[in-house]
């Protein structure tokens, strides 16, 4: 009997220490909810006070510990710096056109292990020439910064300062120009003509997204020069590449 009552107060110490132990998790996930919250949690588990606790608001608390508070950011910002203006249209078919035509090219080149020859090599340059032009057209988009405007078109860049900018205006059909105080006018691809722009108004809502960081950004910096560039895209360079190399090998072995 007295072995049997020294197991059984065993066993009731232990699961007395196990309901401790998950007391102390539940109060400090607790803790962490009410900072989160912005309460504060007072009390103990255990001892005198076992179980007890209680949230109070910080108002009530707030000559303790001011130094301990902390400020959450707002978690979308309400002015973002960098916005990109691209129709979602083009993002769609862009992604739509490189995995589908990707997929093509990889069964041909599988297929190349069964019969080396030329015309296998002429689909997959074909296929990697679709993508290239997906990617540099349909990635057509203008991107707003800090301080300067930057068309993207399929092969180059034109990044112009906001105190650069004369106006921007659309050329009908759905497209859009900006003109520049050196007289040039800049056609943004990726705002080219569209038939159903008519009902999305996607050119429009870009323009007044131009025209508003202008109004605002137009002082920002004293450059006002047009920068232009040479587009860099690795997938449509890579395709590029992959479709001149399968031509010329398609040129050695032969059709």
């Amino acid at each position: 009997m007295s072995w049997r009552a020294s197991t059984i107060s065993s066993s009731a110490w232990r699961g007395s220490k196990k309901a401790m132990a998950s007391a102390h998790l539940i109060a400090g996930g607790l803790a962490q909810l009410g900072v989160l919250l912005g309460f504060e949690v007072v009390g103990q588990v255990g001892g005198g006070h076992a179980g007890r606790l209680t949230l109070d608001h910080p108002q009530g608390r707030s000559a303790e510990r001011p130094s301990e508070r902390k400020t959450l950011m707002p978690l979308v910002p309400r002015d973002r710096e960098n916005e990109v203006l691209h129709r979602i249209s083009f993002r769609i078919l862009r992604w739509i056109i490189t995995v589908t035509f990707g997929l093509v090219a990889t069964g041909l080149l599988i297929s190349l292990n069964y019969s080396f020859k030329g015309g296998p090599l002429l689909g997959v340059a074909a296929c990697f020439f679709v993508i290239m032009l997906a990617q540099r057209f349909m990635g057509s988009r203008i991107v707003l910064n800090s301080s300067t405007v930057t068309i993207v078109n399929p092969v180059m860049n034109y990044r112009i300062p906001y105190g650069a900018v004369s106006s921007v205006h659309g050329g009908g059909g759905g497209t859009l120009i900006l003109a520049t105080r050196e007289g040039k006018e800049i056609y943004a691809v990726g705002f080219g003509g569209s038939m159903i722009d008519g009902i999305f108004k996607t050119t429009d809502k870009s323009i007044e997204r131009i025209e508003m960081r202008i109004r605002k950004k137009r002082g920002s910096g004293q450059n006002v020069q047009t920068v232009k560039s040479f587009r860099v895209s690795w997938i449509a360079d890579f395709c590029t590449v992959g479709a001149l190399t399968c031509v010329v090998i398609a040129g050695i072995i032969g059709i």
